[in-house]
């Protein structure tokens, strides 16, 4: 699971280039107040110009990402996240 109030140009998604932004019109936060469950090895990444979680994230033997800033990069190998920056 990828929760983003940044934005994803469709380009960059079609070619594997997952570079997020901010949008200046758009100063929105993502915001967990339940419960979010990944599957074995999954991910949960929730990042935007704010974060907040009083809820509840599992992520058995996956990777948890709660990350607040102006632009975003994650890269991937296979299933797996091999980085993560805030640019």
């Amino acid at each position: 699971l990828i929760a983003s109030t940044s934005n994803l140009t469709d380009s960059d998604f079609l070619n594997h280039d997952y570079h997020f932004s901010k949008d200046p019109q758009f100063n929105g936060a993502v915001v967990n107040q339940g419960t979010i469950i990944a599957a074995n090895h999954g991910l949960v990444a929730l990042i935007g110009g704010a974060v907040s979680n009083s809820g509840m994230i599992e992520a058995s033997m996956g990777q948890v990402v709660l990350a607040a800033g102006d632009s975003f990069t994650m890269t991937f190998a296979g299933n797996d996240l091999v980085s993560f920056a805030v640019d």
